[in-house]
């Protein structure tokens, strides 16, 4: 019976959990490692702190009872700092009123010339993913005026241009027929680009809009600013220029479009090789074909009195500098070309892309280093030497003394125009062709 009542003690014992068991090894680990963070805590930084303050309070106390009349003054220059501190910080803490910044100085300020437009022929439109245009080199040239790159945000009508020019999203509108826009518009003003009736005659004659005008709020000083840049007497002369380069009339003469109409006919014969060659060096065939144009009617057998032969009428130190051993073989020349045009772009990759073409062109025209000798004379002159309209103007007013120049100045001019007109033939003619597809599988 004892050992019966022993096993069953035994087994309760067991079987029992004692409140007071043992912590485990890591909460007693982690509870020492707590009091001795806090330890050092207390020790190296509370403890340092108070024992410097009760020192300082022991100091302070004790300097009191030796020089009471010193301690008197202290806090009374005390008191007078925080009665002379207090006030003044209130006066510079309270919010002062924010300046509104506009006009030229917001322009300057914002490092950009936001304009709005509605584009067309005569102010803006994309070719090749290149924005051309003539308000839109005028608009360069005033961002350039003032230092600063140039948005040109286009907007389905002139409504909203003007709105976005009246809520302060853009600095000035851009707008054909800016006048008759103004009907309803009491705090707005314009400033033609045409400052007076012999450049609205020119713009006429060049096939652009004449009334092209900016426009501006009456609230700023933009107005008077662009009108004077406008209408100074050395810009109106470089307007003349622009709008000779942008002349769309050149093909209205009967001999011109007669003989260009010939060489579009004659066009597919060489078109492969255009296109060949344009695919290995990244360009446009058509402006390939049309440098071609230019240089020699499209005429494989062309030789000039200077001895430049050949389809794109290449000289003999750059056929043989381009590897071309038969300037008269169609496809040599047309490789030739292409590979020398390449050459220039990478010489002329620093001008903006959008006026890069004309600076390569007048390059394969002149030579390069004419080109960088005339941006050189720019540079003296405190004009941006990369912007097209400086080297084009310049060229002009040397044309007289410098008959390479006039030259060149035909020649850029020229490909330009039959590049556009290229263009819109062939857009024309997909569209003519668009048209008849549809009327075909509509029947």
């Amino acid at each position: 019976m004892q050992n019966q009542s022993d096993k069953r003690h035994n087994n309760n014992q067991s079987t029992h959990k004692s409140p007071y068991r043992a912590k485990p090894v890591r909460a007693v680990f982690l509870h020492d490692l707590e009091k001795g963070k806090w330890a050092f805590v207390k020790n190296k930084i509370f403890r340092p702190i108070t024992e410097r303050l009760d020192t300082a309070y022991r100091t302070i106390k004790q300097y009191r009872t030796t020089h009471p009349h010193y301690f008197t003054r202290l806090w009374q220059a005390l008191a007078v700092t925080v009665l002379v501190i207090i006030p003044i910080t209130g006066v510079l803490n309270r919010t002062a009123p924010l300046q509104t910044v506009d006009g030229v100085e917001k322009i300057t300020t914002n490092q950009v010339l936001t304009v709005a437009t509605v584009p067309n022929h005569s102010i803006a439109y994309t070719t090749d993913g290149l924005m051309h245009g003539f308000g839109y080199d005028v608009a360069r040239q005033y961002a350039s005026h003032l230092g600063v790159p140039l948005a040109l945000v286009h907007y389905s009508n002139d409504s909203q241009a003007l709105q976005a020019v009246a809520s302060g999203t853009a600095d000035m509108a851009l707008l054909s027929n800016g006048e008759n826009q103004l009907n309803n518009q009491d705090e707005m003003v314009i400033s033609p680009v045409a400052c007076s009736d012999e450049e609205m005659a020119i713009f006429a004659k060049a096939g652009i809009d004449n009334t092209l005008s900016f426009v501006t709020t009456s609230a700023v000083d933009t107005n008077e600013h662009l009108t004077k840049f406008l209408c100074n007497g050395e810009f109106q002369e470089d307007l003349t220029y622009l709008a000779q380069f942008h002349n769309d009339t050149l093909l209205e003469n009967a001999y011109n479009a007669k003989h260009f109409q010939a060489a579009i006919k004659k066009l597919p014969l060489f078109e492969y090789g255009f296109k060949v060659s344009a695919k290995e060096f990244n360009h446009d065939w058509q402006l390939l074909a049309m440098i071609g144009y230019q240089e020699s009617h499209l005429n494989a057998d062309a030789t000039s009195p200077t001895g430049v032969q050949g389809i794109m009428m290449l000289t003999q130190d750059t056929a043989k500098m381009m590897g071309v051993k038969d300037r008269n073989n169609v496809t040599q020349s047309i490789h030739g070309g292409a590979k020398y045009l390449n050459k220039l772009q990478g010489q002329f990759a620093d001008i903006p892309e959008v006026d890069r073409l004309w600076f390569v062109l007048a390059a394969y025209n002149m030579g390069p280093n004419a080109v960088r000798n005339i941006q050189d004379k720019l540079k003296e002159q405190g004009k941006d030497p990369n912007l097209w309209l400086n080297v084009y103007a310049y060229l002009n007013k040397h044309a007289d003394t410098n008959s390479r120049y006039g030259q060149c100045v035909t020649y850029v001019t020229n490909i330009r125009t039959y590049l556009e007109a290229i263009k819109r033939h062939n857009q024309n003619a997909q569209s003519e062709q668009t048209q008849i597809t549809a009327k075909s599988d509509s029947k």
